[in-house]
């Protein structure tokens, strides 16, 4: 099915793009921070100063936070293999349902792509724990609901 191959394909680019800009911005943010913070002046009612500087610095503190989640899902991405085809739902692998279709890769979301929507979920999201390890014509529950999975790649 070299359709949906040409799908999980296109998916993880713009995955490795979100990710990259999410990259980015959180370094931008930092970088604002750290310059606030440093610029802070000391005035002549020193607590006022050292409430701002220490909010400056939790805002930096946040934005840090960001971008280790942001590395961390490129390598969570870096980690799968996209040449792959699979006969089980593993990380990498592209599931489609008889409702949806799903990338185990990271959990970005919904994502159109080529007119088809997609979620990217993680395998420790609840519809990913589901999921993960099944085969092709299995039928799983998913809250209250049945779903068949039609295809693995």
């Amino acid at each position: 099915m070299p359709d949906f191959s040409t799908l999980k394909i296109h998916l993880f680019s713009r995955l490795q793009n979100m990710v990259q800009e999410k990259i980015a911005q959180a370094q931008q943010a930092v970088a604002a921070a750290v310059e606030a913070r440093d610029g802070e002046t000391k005035s002549s009612a020193g607590d006022k100063f050292e409430t701002g500087r220490a909010m400056m610095q939790l805002e930096q503190q946040r934005h840090e936070a960001q971008l280790s989640k942001a590395f961390q899902l490129s390598s969570e991405l870096d980690r799968l293999d996209m040449e792959a085809t699979y006969s089980t739902v593993v990380p990498g692998a592209l599931v489609q349902t008889d409702r949806d279709i799903y990338f185990m890769s990271i959990g970005m979301g919904k994502i159109i792509v080529n007119e088809k929507t997609v979620y990217c979920i993680s395998i420790q999201s609840p519809i990913g724990k589901v999921l993960l390890h099944q085969k092709k014509n299995k039928i799983v529950d998913f809250q209250g609901k049945s779903l068949k999975i039609t295809e693995v790649i």
